[in-house]
């Protein structure tokens, strides 16, 4: 991470809510630069089951409220000076989303922001551009998130231009359950029309245009291209997946098992099963726009909400 802060010798944390994993990063500002201590998932699926109608699961509550349970651990054993945590979809949707943040909040000691799908975006650039500080990067560039319950798309014509973002309607989570229950093309269609129309807005041209590709699916889908026996940030970061990469992906993953995806070596727990959803995304969209393949970032909305979080003038995890 390249971002300069206002910051020394304080010990920050960020905590991004998403609809299919929990994560947490924690890291001590030092001559305004950020040296990460810790950084951890935990796959608590809190989108499962959720509609319109319905809201959090009792079982995916307490899941959940386990999983920040230790995370207060992990701030308190860091003596965390400052934290922002921020929850996303799958809070932006459920009925009963405030009685759980009330939970969550007296859980890990702080509160918890529910942000909107465009702050979302805004942030996962953030993260990814920082982190590519130091990687040849060509603009116009477009950085793709595909998460669990939505996806943000964020346009950039120039480094120092206004970016242009969007969150859809489509989810690994959000797909993978709409494929098993009914009303996945009604699904496919509205996100299609969309992404067509922030396409037409952005005026892109492909044989111009770099893109990134950020979050749990990105990240799965290059630990597969380089065939990992387990996770190595520093070999994902950075990595060009092309459209033959995808595509031989997409091969296997389609013939095989849901249970056998799960052991797939390298990905957390859990990811095997959304996984073919969120690569059908990432394939609808690279189609779409005529680009062949993608660099991944290993750095997204958690480290954008890190550096948003040194933003602050006060507050504590505590």
């Amino acid at each position: 991470m390249e971002e300069a802060t206002a910051n020394n010798n304080m010990t920050v944390a960020a905590i991004d809510l998403g609809s299919n994993t929990f994560r947490l990063l924690i890291a001590r500002i030092q001559g305004n630069v950020p040296a990460v201590l810790l950084k951890r998932n935990v796959t608590v699926k809190l989108g499962r089951g959720l509609s319109a109608a319905s809201g959090l699961g009792a079982d995916t509550m307490t899941a959940a409220l386990a999983a920040l349970a230790g995370f207060k651990d992990d701030l308190d054993r860091y003596k965390v000076d400052r934290c922002r945590c921020c929850g996303t979809e799958a809070l932006r949707k459920a009925v009963n989303a405030n009685p759980f943040l009330d939970s969550a909040a007296a859980v890990l000691g702080t509160e918890i922001e529910v942000i909107s799908g465009r702050e979302e975006a805004l942030l996962s650039c953030r993260g990814a551009l920082a982190a590519m500080a130091e990687t040849a990067i060509s603009f116009p560039l477009l950085i793709i998130d595909v998460g669990g319950g939505s996806t943000e798309l964020i346009y950039l014509d120039e480094p120092s231009a206004a970016p242009l973002a969007i969150s859809l309607p489509a989810g690994a989570v959000l797909f993978t359950e709409l494929a098993a229950t009914g009303g996945l093309q009604t699904a496919v269609d509205v996100f299609n029309a969309r992404l067509r129309g922030f396409i037409d807005k952005c005026l892109l041209v492909p044989m111009e245009l770099s893109v990134i590709g950020v979050g749990g699916t990105a990240t799965a889908l290059a630990v597969l291209d380089l065939a990992l026996d387990q996770y190595d940030g520093q070999r994902v970061h950075g990595h060009k997946l092309t459209a033959g990469g995808i595509m031989k992906i997409s091969a296997d993953l389609t013939t095989m098992p849901t249970s056998k995806r799960d052991f797939l070596p390298g990905l957390e727990k859990g990811r095997g099963a959304i996984l073919l959803a969120g690569l059908e995304i990432y394939q609808e969209i690279l189609a779409t726009i005529g680009v062949g393949g993608m660099i991944i970032s290993d750095a997204g909305l958690l480290e954008g909400i890190m550096l948003s979080c040194l933003e602050q003038t006060s507050g504590s995890s505590k």
